[in-house]
């Protein structure tokens, strides 16, 4: 798999676990049946398109497609000129100052067109008319601009996500006030309109930071599969406010003290947080954009579940070079190459682009391979998930083989209840062996077979990911508990 398609996977990943867990939960309560007939189907039709977008990008792959991944903070080289593709906007001057870019594929024609806030409180709209690897960015206006008649009054930060799940992107935006406005696109994903919705039509009305400028950010901090939100505020503080889902007019409830992992983090004046994963460990780190000329990075030592945010400064900080006033970051793979690029706004209206030039470091495999008995034509069947015989932990260990990685690793539910051609056949161990001494195990992973052939980990969707370094061949091969092994006839090279 390469890591352009891993990229994408993985976005596309999280959006149908999301989605997946929203419709699980609305049916546990019964809400369900509070949506039209339309409506319900417009869900169910988005979690089956997530899944075959899911299906086409792993599940294409072939035996020792193999790439790599970086596993270490970053480093970003800043773009200038023509290698700048929002130079040439002259933004300033459309802007005016402290600009907040925020990069998503607006009219749904497959490339990233870029929204903005600026100090006055609008929200300015630039149409890629070109592509994703050659952009050209158009300033929109009047009534070609679908976010000309919002105006906050005072330093608009706007950030556009799927608030309601109906398939489009709604706009959230901060504001100098402290709270966070509310536009819900009651078009759709080619022609979005916005509504600016308010009481308890805005699920984010009861938010309001203890200081002014509100910068807010969506994102699913606690990994149970729902919308948090994250954002900063004029003394430099970072607030949470966690997706309960307790009061569906008003899911939002604020963390505080030791439940608030960002507690006791301050960045002196105008905090703008994002939060990415940078260090490609699995969980999300801090990035801080200031008042001050700093880009400050918090590493994630800890976990999802149990995050520790630690400050990292100088060399390992791989923002530490950027030197931008009021700076407002965000990460987007932008040249779709498999890793995150960062644009920042800041406090003179321009934009800079830092492209993600860092050497990738670990492998990633996405095989397939089929078992005899169990195939039939192009698929096999799942006779074993079907009757509830799949171990919900892989086997292998109790079996008496070694594994290096992933010893007594469990299959995700999800994965177990998955059917069609996503179906859990079994479990496999996927090996990486020496290039030249092919009995030589290198690493290996309990991973799962589906039944349309593709080998994934536990989630039953992700590729089998190695810790294996990169710059170097490996022979490739699987094994079935009964059935005899598979291996690669030549060496992969990297």
């Amino acid at each position: 798999m390469h890591t352009r398609t891993y990229t994408r996977f993985r976005a596309v990943k999280q959006k149908y676990y999301r989605l997946q867990q929203r419709i699980q939960r609305l049916i546990n309560t019964g809400d369900i049946h509070k949506f039209s007939r339309r409506k319900r189907q417009q869900l169910f039709n988005r979690l089956a398109r997530y899944q075959r977008q899911c299906y086409r990008l792993v599940g294409a792959t072939a035996l020792a497609v193999m790439t790599t991944l970086p596993t270490q903070a970053q480093t970003f080289c800043e773009q200038t000129g023509a290698n700048n593709p929002f130079n040439s906007l002259n933004i300033s001057n459309a802007i005016g100052g402290y600009s907040t870019p925020h990069l998503v594929d607006l009219d749904g024609d497959g490339d990233l067109d870029l929204v903005s806030g600026e100090e006055e409180g609008t929200i300015l709209y630039f149409e890629n008319t070109g592509s994703t690897a050659s952009p050209m960015y158009v300033a929109r206006t009047g009534v070609d601009n679908p976010f000309n008649l919002i105006d906050v009054d005072l330093y608009s930060d706007p950030y556009l996500e799927d608030v309601d799940m109906d398939g489009d992107l709604d706009m959230i935006i901060g504001e100098y006030d402290g709270s966070i406005n509310y536009h819900e696109n009651t078009g759709d994903v080619n022609n979005p309109t916005f509504v600016k919705r308010t009481g308890l039509l805005n699920p984010f009305n009861a938010i309001n930071t203890t200081g002014y400028r509100s910068t807010p950010q969506l994102v699913d901090l606690d990994g149970d599969g729902d919308l948090d939100v994250v954002t900063g505020q004029y003394s430099g503080a970072v607030n949470y406010f966690e997706n309960t889902g307790a009061d569906p007019n008003s899911p939002y409830e604020e963390q505080t003290g030791t439940n608030n992992p960002f507690d006791g983090i301050s960045v002196g004046e105008y905090s703008n947080p994002v939060v990415a994963d940078i260090d490609c460990d699995g969980d999300l780190d801090l990035i801080i954009g200031q008042y001050n000329t700093n880009v400050i990075y918090y590493e994630n030592t800890g976990s999802t579940a149990s995050p520790n945010y630690v400050r990292r400064m100088g060399g390992a900080n791989p923002f530490s070079s950027i030197s931008l006033v009021g700076s407002a970051p965000q990460f987007v793979d932008f040249d779709l190459d498999g890793d995150l690029d960062l644009v920042v706004g800041d406090y003179e209206g321009d934009i800079s682009y830092y492209e993600n030039c860092s050497t990738p470091a670990k492998v990633v495999l996405s095989p397939k391979v089929y078992l005899q008995g169990p195939l039939s034509g192009t698929s096999m069947s799942a006779d074993l998930s079907t009757n509830s015989l799949v171990p919900p932990t892989e086997p292998y260990t109790g079996l008496g083989y070694s594994l290096t990685n992933g010893s007594g690793e469990s299959a995700s539910t999800v994965a177990l209840a998955n059917t069609g051609n996503l179906a859990i056949v079994d479990w496999v161990v996927v090996e990486l062996r020496d290039a030249n001494t092919p009995a030589t195990i290198i690493e290996s992973r309990a991973a799962l077979l589906r039944a349309d052939g593709t080998v994934v980990a536990k989630d039953g969707i992700g590729p089998v990911v190695f810790s294996a370094a990169s710059g170097t061949d490996y022979h490739v091969a699987i094994r079935h508990r009964n059935h005899l092994s598979v291996m690669t006839g030549t060496a992969v090279q990297f």
